[in-house]
């Protein structure tokens, strides 16, 4: 029942996006993974160009640091406060999983960042992040990083 009114939810609130034509959630999965491994590729080389671009226009954002959420413009503009930031860490993605709503993905993911000198978690994150699928391709509307503690 929960998933049925999220569902609603979502094709309540973006039912005027632009569709595209339609996609299977192994596909969109492909895609999705495909676009942030590319922005975490250049994220962990301390450019957050990348993940800032993904972002809607009209967008929210949590960060796991912070109490305040980020809107639309600011999106972007907190992204771009790391820059030069990041340690160049290596990382993997956990249990990837999209769940479509007409044009509309949940994307949720975990990602471990290791030291490249010796290997060792020096970060757990869960990831969640809401994409809208328009003729242009997936774009952000919606992300929210929690930290998970290390042993």
């Amino acid at each position: 029942m929960k998933h049925v009114i999220i569902a609603l939810l979502v094709v309540a609130v973006f039912g005027g996006c632009a569709t595209a034509p339609k996609i299977t959630e192994t596909a969109a999965l492909e895609e999705i993974l495909a676009l942030e491994r590319a922005a975490m590729e250049t994220w962990f080389k301390s450019d957050p160009t990348a993940y800032a671009q993904a972002f809607a226009d009209k967008a929210t954002y949590f960060d796991t640091r912070l109490a305040d959420r980020f809107d639309d413009s600011a999106v972007k503009k907190h992204l771009m406060t790391f820059a030069g930031k990041i340690p160049d860490f290596d990382y993997k993605f956990f249990n990837p999983r999209v769940d479509l709503y007409g044009d509309v993905a949940v994307f949720t993911y975990n990602l471990e960042a290791y030291d490249r000198k010796d290997g060792k978690v020096t970060a757990r994150w869960k990831s969640t992040a809401i994409l809208t699928r328009t003729n242009g391709g997936w774009e952000k509307v919606h992300a929210h990083w929690t930290g998970i503690p290390l042993p």
